[in-house]
């Protein structure tokens, strides 16, 4: 696909408003409730297991360079009386240098994402017909508003989080070709937003067998390209940020202080439960360091209906908690932490590493940004927002200048800027 492409379709995007707009032709979007991904992290049945090296450790320096890549994606939502679309973008990055962009912009890239997904999805009433906008969801069911009369229909923000993940498992196919074909005998870490794989069992994504089959096929998908990474020795891990909602590590809590021999009170999120863990070891043993402290690593056993519901089998998964002081510590932990949840298939965690803890240490290799972030997922993330951002903006000035009118809240994000981030 070529930049042009992009523009073409969003040339076909605004031809559709205009068609209807003379029509007086409304479409309501229905429930447009946000999602991310911190709703698909865990449940209750998902049972962690201690293992014999799970610890809190002090993250050393890796002794060789490693080759860090990220990748991110993003998407924002467009919506006028007479319908809505949903545009998205993924970004491949090594350093602050772009591997690839996803759709590309007019520049030359060291490295071309294969296949041509649709990075705009809209309403099949909106009678768009063009290679690079779905109307279909990823199991081909067709995107109609969720309404009181349709409770099975999609939300524009259902519509953006399917067509972002899917160009995010395209930039992780691209990112294994890149380490694949540059890496050597150290093929290098690929460093991706989110979970490893969707885990869509936290909230009500089985109030409808059509949303099952969608994020049983986008899991499918994703675990398919983590299994072939793995073959190919090439090590992805899932860096999760926010961590509010997640309670992993909380239902571990009483087999981790038994293993560690640490007495800390119960926290209500994996984000406070590893600050609480990381103070109560920093001052039973008076350490006086700067170096982000490691807990883990834990094995996460999927829930055993998974298979039989979404009709695939998920991996197991190797996970820690990174706990990243904005202070020195001096024998105490006062100061703001940033905590991250790295993740790694089991079977990467078991067969890559000669020491295994050392290969959650590959990812603080760079440091971390201000966000608490690795810099490899950082650059990937502004990178993808600003694109997305970008065509979201070129949707928007050409529906003014053609007198198409924008809902309050896609008029709001225009004016704000590229400081509006999904």
């Amino acid at each position: 696909m070529e930049s042009r492409d992009a523009l073409d379709a969003v040339g076909e995007a605004l031809s559709a408003l205009r068609r209807r707009k003379p029509e007086g032709s409304q479409l309501s979007l229905g429930d447009d409730t946000q999602v991310t991904m911190d709703w698909f992290l865990d449940d209750g049945q998902s049972p962690s297991e201690v293992l014999e090296e799970t610890g809190v450790h002090v993250i050393e320096p890796p002794s060789e360079p490693v080759r860090l890549v990220g990748i991110d994606g993003s998407s924002r939502r467009f919506s006028t009386p007479y319908g809505g679309f949903v545009v998205a973008s993924a970004s491949v990055t090594w350093g602050p240098l772009p591997v690839a962009d996803y759709p590309p912009l007019s520049f030359r890239y060291p490295f071309t994402l294969r296949g041509s997904e649709p990075f705009m999805a809209t309403y099949k009433e909106l009678g768009v017909e063009h290679r690079l906008i779905a109307t279909e969801s990823p199991a081909g069911n067709e995107y109609r508003p969720r309404t009181s009369s349709n409770p099975d229909g999609y939300s524009l923000a259902v519509m953006a989080h399917q067509v972002r993940t899917r160009l995010e498992t395209l930039g992780l196919e691209g990112a294994i070709d890149f380490l694949g074909k540059t890496g050597g005998g150290n093929k290098g870490v690929a460093i991706i937003d989110g979970p490893l794989y969707q885990r869509p069992w936290g909230r009500d994504i089985f109030r409808s067998e059509q949303l099952k089959r969608d994020w049983g096929e986008l899991t499918r998908r994703r675990i398919e390209v983590l299994e072939r990474a793995r073959g190919e020795g090439v090590i992805v891990a899932g860096s999760v940020k926010r961590l509010d909602k997640s309670r992993l590590l909380v239902r571990a809590h009483d087999s981790l202080a038994g293993t560690l021999g640490i007495t800390y009170p119960p926290q209500d999120n994996d984000q406070a439960e590893a600050v609480a863990l990381a103070r109560r070891y920093i001052k039973e043993r008076g350490l006086k360091d700067f170096r982000p402290l490691l807990i883990g690593p834990l094995k996460m056993r999927p829930p055993q209906n998974l298979a039989k519901d979404l009709g695939i089998d998920p991996p197991d998964i190797a996970y820690s908690y990174i706990v990243i002081p904005h202070l020195p510590y001096r024998g105490s932990l006062e100061g703001h932490c940033s905590v991250l949840r790295v993740e790694l298939l089991w079977d990467t965690y078991e067969g890559l590493c000669s020491r295994s803890v050392d290969v959650f240490f590959l990812l603080a290799a760079e440091g971390f940004v201000k966000l608490g972030l690795p810099p490899a997922q950082d650059f990937a993330h502004r990178r993808c927002n600003k694109l997305s951002h970008a065509l979201f903006e070129e949707m928007c000035r050409r529906a003014l200048s053609e007198g198409i009118d924008l809902t309050y809240d896609t008029y709001d994000m225009f004016a704000r800027g590229a400081a509006y981030e999904e």
